[in-house]
């Protein structure tokens, strides 16, 4: 029995056990140790093929299950993946979003590690819908993901939560830099508007936790989504005094 279960962890195999016990506890155990079929000596011919056909064909079966479970937790994976991920720009989507935030929001915490949460939306998708088609709008989401992408931090959790709006939680481990941040993000804007074909830009809302103030992901999001409107309304004012 002993020797069944060291075969049986280094690399499943049919095993036939031949024993002069014949006990239903022996023969339970040598069952739990893994032998496909038990054989009591001195067994017949007969008796000794009809075990091993048993112990290949239970080892088959074994094997086949084996490969199916593998293949159905393989799928759930891929499930997940996808009821998280948005499909077009390959970002977490809401879902995803919130199912990460809230734990490192719940971990800030505890830990009392600053993060700050990040609302953009993309500007003028429509008129680029409207003007080039909604392939091109396409390629401009792609290209706004991917901006983001290099701007942040792969630590960072970034999403695209509607059909122009992303959000990102970035989590402050030295000191932030606001303005190197935005430096940064044009040079990329900058850089991807080429690749697009289309001048890209963002509305943003930059917000930093307030631990005494704020209880929730979603309340900051609407906060960090109030001050990007606010920016953006500046911005449009801005252009019209120019």
């Amino acid at each position: 029995i002993t020797a069944c279960e060291k075969i049986q962890k280094a690399c499943p195999t049919p095993v036939v056990i031949l024993s002069g016990y014949d006990t239903d506890e022996y023969i339970q155990k040598a069952s739990d140790a893994g032998a496909s079929a038990y054989l009591y000596k001195p067994p017949k011919p007969r008796e000794i093929f009809r075990a091993a056909t048993l112990a290949l064909a239970r080892h088959k079966d074994l094997v086949e299950l084996k490969r199916l479970n593998e293949l159905i937790e393989k799928q759930k994976l891929e499930l997940e993946r996808i009821s998280i991920t948005d499909p077009l720009t390959g970002l977490y989507n809401r879902r995803g979003f919130f199912l990460l935030s809230e734990k490192q929001f719940s971990l800030a915490l505890r830990n009392k590690q600053p993060f700050y949460i990040l609302y953009a939306d993309m500007d003028n998708l429509k008129v680029i819908n409207d003007q080039n088609g909604h392939e091109k709008g396409d390629v401009s989401l792609k290209s706004i993901a991917l901006v983001l992408k290099r701007t942040l931090r792969n630590s960072d959790i970034i999403a695209r939560i509607g059909g122009d709006e992303f959000v990102a939680l970035l989590v402050e481990n030295s000191p932030f830099n606001q303005k190197l941040f935005y430096e940064r993000l044009e040079k990329n804007l900058k850089l991807f508007s080429k690749n697009a074909g289309v001048d890209l830009s963002l509305s943003t809302g930059l917000l930093k936790i307030d631990f005494d103030r704020h209880k929730s992901i979603e309340q900051m999001i609407k906060e960090a989504d109030h001050i990007m409107y606010e920016n953006k309304q500046e911005s449009k004012r801005n252009c019209k005094n120019e």
